[in-house]
């Protein structure tokens, strides 16, 4: 009823695929920048809540991988640093 197939690469998940932020491609030591629309200052806090849940989701996927996150104030944004 089923063909059995052998040597079919497995795709990547589909959050992968979307993912938003570059957390599986980092190594310890490497960070990326997170522009934040300087009209609407509220946006900081909206943009720092989602990077941590971001953070956490990733982490929570079976990774062991540490972030840390840092306002940059005269860059108009965040940086998150992978630290372990």
């Amino acid at each position: 009823m089923f063909k059995v197939e052998k040597n079919v690469a497995i795709p990547a998940t589909a959050w992968a695929m979307k993912a938003k932020y570059p957390f599986a491609k980092m190594a310890v030591g490497d960070s990326f920048f997170v522009p934040v629309e300087p009209q609407t200052r509220l946006s900081f806090d909206r943009a720092r809540a989602r990077i941590c849940s971001a953070c956490y989701s990733f982490c929570k996927g079976g990774y062991s991988d540490k972030f840390t996150i840092r306002k940059i104030e005269h860059e108009g944004g965040f940086r998150v640093w992978r630290i372990a």
